[in-house]
């Protein structure tokens, strides 16, 4: 029951998927956050179903494009977005570090957060207009599981910005060791899934994400002295639309 109880409560936090009531225990909160990177399967497997709805139907690649970049902000409801919008207005700001973190409390959307989702989403609609092939579609979704492992890998190995919060209430309560190796498990395998369906495109977006979370674990600390999860949200949206700018390109540089 208690690995049930993580799971419900993991899909419950991060999507809107529906799993049923949840016991919000501590004892049970161990190791949700190893079921995170399932929300990824869920967003494959729709991914997938839209691009064949697509092929069966004829319909034009724009269109394509437009709905699968936004099946995650539909799974999801938006808490990753919600991240990447306040670390924006945080970084946008170019206060003092306890400004920044003021920033990302606030609940008001600033005018950095929406110019910079819009660029995010025509960034990602584009790119997943030049989608072609089934193994495109694969390796996107793959993407989605890699990019919320390599995140709560980061969440839960990274010093916390500060001992409050919704990621300093899930990380403080984690069986950090277990939920690192299961994590770690998630992220080998979807790199091994990458380079089975595309051998260089594969290679390049696991360079693409190990940068990301190099830059991004030297921005957070010179930013925020540690992570949040308005942070983790970032990351997650970040590494995404890199790692399918690095599957564009890759399967394009072979052909």
């Amino acid at each position: 029951m208690r690995i049930l109880n993580s799971f419900k409560i993991a899909f419950a936090m991060f999507s809107k998927i529906p799993v049923g009531q949840a016991d919000w225990k501590e004892d049970n909160m161990k190791y949700s956050m190893c079921f995170v990177p399932m929300i990824g399967f869920v967003i494959a497997f729709f991914s997938i179903f839209w691009w064949k709805i697509c092929i069966k139907l004829g319909f034009n690649d724009v269109l394509y494009g437009c709905i699968a970049s936004l099946i995650p902000l539909f799974i999801t409801g938006g808490i990753h977005m919600d991240g990447y919008c306040d670390v924006v207005d945080a970084l946008s700001s170019y206060g003092d570090r306890n400004r920044k973190l003021e920033i990302l409390k606030d609940p008001h959307v600033g005018a950095f957060a929406i110019i910079w989702t819009f660029a995010y989403f025509i960034a990602y609609a584009g790119i997943f207009c030049q989608v072609s092939s089934m193994e495109e579609v694969i390796m996107l979704g793959t993407e989605a599981v890699l990019s919320r492992a390599a995140g709560c890998l980061l969440a839960v190995t990274l010093k916390n910005a500060k001992n409050e919060g919704t990621l300093y209430t899930f990380t403080s309560r984690q069986q950090k060791g277990t939920v690192a190796g299961v994590l770690t498990i998630f992220i080998f395998a979807s790199a091994c899934v990458l380079c089975m369906v595309n051998f260089f495109a594969g290679i390049l977006v696991i360079l693409g994400c190990a940068l990301t979370a190099f830059c991004f674990r030297n921005m957070i600390y010179k930013n925020f002295g540690g992570m949040t999860g308005d942070m983790a949200g970032f990351f997650i949206q970040t590494s995404e639309l890199i790692m399918a700018f690095c599957t564009i390109m890759g399967i394009r540089i072979i052909l």
